[in-house]
């Protein structure tokens, strides 16, 4: 997502436009975005997750051109498209309303929802139990990789058994693994 307008120093809201369209270009595009898009409902399993990957150059000029990059998740592939639809919406709103422009890019095909296989999990927990492991669902609400498994699932039938290779209270979305 790009985002352009004027560059101006922070200034007073009273005084023009430079101190009223800053807060979106100085890294809040994300804050207002979940603002927006959780008013119209974030759907269930959800997520949205953003980084600025350009926010300026100064702490007192509020940039021309700012860039973030945002990762949205949800649980079906129509859920998904919604949330995008959602999301792109929102990101017009708020560039209407500070009257600046805004290009929302997406950056590679989406992952499809992933579609077990009953028949091969219950083969792969029968063969895998002979060695002393016992398979568990995950925990509801609990949503756990991000793959593109869903993909293959949707030509061929498929399973993504998760194996812990941690105790419980490690997490392998960190830094340290």
């Amino acid at each position: 997502m790009q985002q352009d307008g004027d560059d101006h120093q922070r200034g007073r809201a009273d005084e023009g436009d430079g101190g009223d369209r800053g807060p979106v270009r100085r890294g809040h595009v994300r804050i207002l975005l979940r603002e927006r898009v959780q008013v119209r409902t974030l759907p269930p399993g959800a997520h949205i997750q953003g980084i600025i990957t350009h926010g300026g150059e100064a702490t007192n000029i509020i940039p021309d051109h700012t860039e973030a990059r945002f990762g949205l998740r949800a649980l079906t592939t129509s859920a998904l498209t919604e949330l995008v639809n959602q999301v792109t919406t929102a990101a017009h709103g708020i560039a209407a309303a500070t009257a600046t422009t805004v290009e929302v890019d997406q950056v590679r095909e989406p992952y499809a929802h992933f579609r077990p296989n009953d028949v091969l999990s219950g083969r792969f927990d029968e063969h895998i139990a002979k060695h002393g492991i016992t398979m568990t669902p995950p925990d509801p609400g609990v949503f756990l990789g991000s793959s593109d498994i869903g993909n293959v699932s949707v030509s061929v039938p498929a399973i993504h058994p998760f194996l812990a290779i941690m105790d419980s209270t490690g997490s392998a979305a960190t830094a340290k693994t």
